[in-house]
């Protein structure tokens, strides 16, 4: 009797393209499959008994958009301002603690990254 034996292939994970990316979910799905298990393990976690990450996650999920149809959507002005400095959109970034396990340069990114898009 011939023994067969599984063959396992390392398939390396392809980032889908950022206009896939439709919600916070296909981030994470994208962050945990590219990132090292302890950087990920760090980000995907909260502190103690984790309330406040499931306050967050529910507090998302009740975010809800009205659909529009026929809509012209190409010129959309989504500028604000947060304590009087505008914004290209409305998004905080603040230090996390610990960004270089997500890029090499940790914080300065998330600014330069912001900073080109407005925000």
């Amino acid at each position: 009797k011939a023994a067969s034996a599984a063959v396992e292939e390392d398939v390396e994970f392809k980032k889908p393209p950022l206009a896939a990316m439709l919600n916070t979910f296909d981030f994470e799905s994208v962050a945990r499959e590219v990132m090292e298990p302890q950087a990920w393990g760090y980000y995907s976690s909260g502190g103690d008994d984790e309330i406040t990450l499931r306050d967050n996650h529910m507090a998302f999920q009740r975010i809800t958009m009205r659909p529009r149809i026929l809509v012209n959507v190409r010129d959309i002005d989504m500028t604000t301002s947060f304590l009087g400095a505008p914004a290209s959109l409305p998004l905080y970034f603040t230090a996390t603690a610990l960004a270089k396990l997500a890029h090499k340069d940790g914080e300065v990114a998330i600014v330069r990254a912001a900073k080109k898009a407005g925000l």
